[in-house]
This record gives C-alpha cells, structure tokens and sequence, in this order.
C-alpha cells in the first residue's frame, strides 16, 4: 500500500499542472512515504536518471517532483537547441548540466565545474548513468582569479554544498583548486556558451568578475544567477553590487513573475532567488 501510495503522489505532483498545494501535500506526505532504501535511482521528466541520496532535502524534493526549481528548468529547456553550449558553474550532483546535456544533443557541449569532492563523486556517477558524452566536468571552484581556496562545509548534510564563507554548521573544510572563466576559456578554447547557470552560495559577484572580456564580448552568454541577501552578506557582496557590474557590461535583469520572466527595473526589491541576464546592447 504505501508504495502505491508513493507512486501516486510522485505521479501528482510530477505531472499535475495545478500547483496550488502541492508544496503543503509535500511537506504533509513525503517522509512519511519514502523507500526504505537510502540510495535510488530515479527517471526524471527532462529525461535522464539520476542516483539519488533521500537523505538529503534538494534530492528528495527531485526525487518526488521529478524536476528541481521547475520554472527555471523549463526555461533552460527553451533556451537550449542542438548544438549549443551550456556551462554550469556549482554543478552540484548535475541536475541542470545533464538537463542540458538531453537539451543540446551530441553536437551540443555542456561544461559542469564542482569542487566539492562528496558532489563531484556523485555529479560523475549520474552522467556515467545516463552515458552522456557531451559533458565536460572541471573539477574546481569558479571565482575572480586562478588559485586555489578554502571552501566550508557541514559533514552532516550529504553532498552538501560548500561556499567559500562558512554558514552556521559548516566548520570543516577543503582546499580546492580555483579558476576563473577568461583564463580558463583562452587555455582550453572551449566554444563560449550561450548560457551559463551559477548556484555557488553567495561567490557570484566573483564568477562574473573572472568573465569579464566574455560578458563585453561579441559573444555574450545569457545568465542564470542565484541571488540571495544572507549568502551575500557572507560574501562581503550584495545584489546591488552585482548588478552595477552587470549593468556596465550592458546586461538588464529579468525576474519570474507567475510563469513569465520580467524585466526588473532593480533586483535589489525583487522577491525571486534566481535572475535572467541578458545583454542588451
């Protein structure tokens, strides 16, 4: 029964297009229903698989919704044709690199960079699952200059995350390599993307200032950015500053509203986490 019960509620909430509860039915049933099994691979919605861990919340939210931050995925699904290029900075375990991946096909090219090894070991496993060979992994930290850095973390969360400031929690840490995107794109000649996605825990300000010549260029990628207040502020950074910068390089911001990306006038009063930018000149 309870695996019937499982099945119908990933079945509704992955595939339902009314949304309005599905969060509270999700909160209500969701670790009442979990396999007993740690680890599973799941068939996702963009489709590909994915190993996942339930232990941890971002996982179990993909593995029951089939999908991670919906809107934002369905607009990187439109984006995306055959023969794109897509990076992915803070990749994670890979949910929105092997998105793409499935987007931009075998003439496509996705670069995924994750540092921090747990995500990385994981991020690894889930391309070899899907037998993607468009994907390039860089095993580092994306920031305003090559080196090397400090990233923290709480060894209770699996395959957490690891910003380069510690949140309350995370007291251990690893030294990973650091580069940064101007340099790394001259030494490899990777082609440009089109779209580049960073979730890095508040290290954004320093993932734009190390693209400089590619975001004044001829060939501009769109950006999908986090943006949040409190990761900022541990950062000695804040949306303001991020977007005075990109404003120079001719950039305009875009928030979701409802369904739709609208232009924002000042990200510093919108409400949404993660902002389109797009260079307008």
């Amino acid at each position: 029964m309870k695996s019937i019960l499982r099945s119908g509620l990933r079945f509704y909430l992955a595939r339902c297009p009314v949304t309005e509860g599905k969060g509270r039915l999700y909160r209500l049933l969701a670790e009442r229903l979990l396999p007993a099994e740690r680890e599973v691979v799941a068939t996702l919605d963009p489709g590909f698989r994915m190993a996942l861990d339930l232990t941890d919340e971002i996982q179990r939210e993909i593995y029951f919704f089939g999908t991670y931050e919906r809107k934002e995925t369905s607009l990187i699904r439109r984006l995306l044709r055959p023969g794109d290029v897509f990076w992915d900075v803070g990749a994670s375990i890979g949910f929105y690199a092997l998105t793409a991946a499935a987007c931009v096909g075998r003439d496509g090219r996705v670069v995924a960079f994750e540092p921090f090894p747990p995500a990385w070991d994981r991020l690894q496993n889930n391309i070899r699952l899907n037998s993607f060979d468009n994907i390039h992994c860089v095993h580092a930290a994306v920031g305003a200059a090559p080196g090397a850095a400090d990233r923290f973390f709480d060894r209770s969360v699996t395959d957490g995350v690891a910003p380069l400031a510690p949140a309350p929690g995370q007291t251990s840490k690893v030294t990973c390599r650091l580069i940064s995107i101007d340099p790394f794109l001259s030494e490899t000649g990777e082609r440009p993307p089109l779209v580049l996605k960073a979730d890095v825990e508040g290290s954004e300000m320093a993932v734009v200032a190390g693209a400089a010549k590619l975001l004044s260029g001829s060939t501009p990628p769109m950006l999908l950015l986090e943006m949040e207040d409190e990761q900022f502020a541990r950062h000695h950074t804040s949306k303001a500053e991020i977007q005075t910068y990109l404003a120079g390089c001719g950039y305009a911001a875009y928030e979701l509203k409802g369904r739709r990306w609208i232009r924002c006038g000042d990200v510093r009063g919108a409400r949404c986490r993660n902002f389109l930018w797009v260079r307008t000149d």
